[in-house]
């Protein structure tokens, strides 16, 4: 995933691993392949971690995942954009989102663009004739940036680790403050 914004531009990548509805582990990596930080989410509780630091943050899932992607997403909405549910997005999912999305389909039935306040993407590439999007380019109040798909898979097992918050009993929890101050002075 790439990032540009009004503080540089920036490059990372990302590991998704979801079991739907209502659970997720997002995972960022430096150049080198360490993990810099962590998203868990399970069903109503957020969590950012650090394991480097052995700190933790937790709050809403739209306030971790808008805090970091600028745009205040739920996971359903995360999933939608990663495996094409885009019928389902524009519905407003399951839980029916205040803010519905406005999608735009070309000749062929697939999805271009779509839009919804504070956030707009552009689908630049799909996966063969799948509904799976390859890369797509998106826009927020604060950045700009491009997701793109390396590798996908479906029906792995859920290794009962994925989810566990266990290890938490040994982390320390932070504010979003305390937490950005540490991430900040590492860069």
């Amino acid at each position: 995933m790439k990032f540009a914004g009004a503080e540089g531009y920036s490059r990372s990548k990302f590991s998704f691993f979801f079991e739907i509805p209502d659970k997720g582990r997002i995972e960022a990596f430096d150049f080198l392949g360490r993990t810099i930080y962590q998203i868990i989410i399970e069903k109503e509780k957020a969590f950012l971690v650090v394991p480097s630091k052995k700190i933790y943050w937790e709050s809403t899932e739209e306030r971790i995942i808008d805090t970091f992607i600028g745009a205040k997403l739920a996971l359903s909405e995360v999933i939608c954009f990663l495996i094409g549910e885009w019928d389902y997005l524009r519905e407003g999912g399951e839980y029916k989102s205040i803010d519905s999305w406005v999608i735009k389909k070309d000749n062929e039935g697939k999805v271009i663009e779509g839009r919804k306040r504070g956030m707009s993407f552009t689908v630049s590439e799909y996966i063969d004739d799948t509904g799976l999007i390859r890369s797509l380019d998106f826009k927020n109040r604060f950045q700009k940036g491009t997701l793109k798909v390396l590798s996908i898979d479906f029906n792995r097992p859920v290794k009962e680790r994925h989810f566990s918050l266990t290890f938490l009993k040994d982390f320390e929890e932070k504010s979003w403050e305390e937490i950005q101050k540490i991430i900040n002075n590492e860069n």
